[in-house]
């Protein structure tokens, strides 16, 4: 049993990483909703560059299965 609980973590990882490397790429500039307030995917959350310009200085993941992209610090 755990070979396969392995296998399915291990594909689970991989589906996440092509999730995210996606979105990352045609999905990565997040929506002002609100002054200061943005809502945005994975690739926006990974986009330091532009969280920087505009001033981000939280993130929160909605997300179970995703660990914090900036868990030291600020994007």
């Amino acid at each position: 049993m755990n070979q396969v609980d392995d296998s399915l973590g291990s594909l689970a990882a991989a589906v996440l990483q092509s999730i995210n490397d996606r979105f990352s790429t045609w999905d990565n500039v997040p929506c002002q909703i609100d002054e200061g307030l943005f809502l945005g995917s994975i690739g926006a959350a990974n986009n330091k560059e532009k969280l920087k310009k505009l001033n981000v200085t939280h993130i929160l993941t909605v997300a179970n299965s995703l660990p914090p992209k900036y868990p030291n610090g600020r994007p």
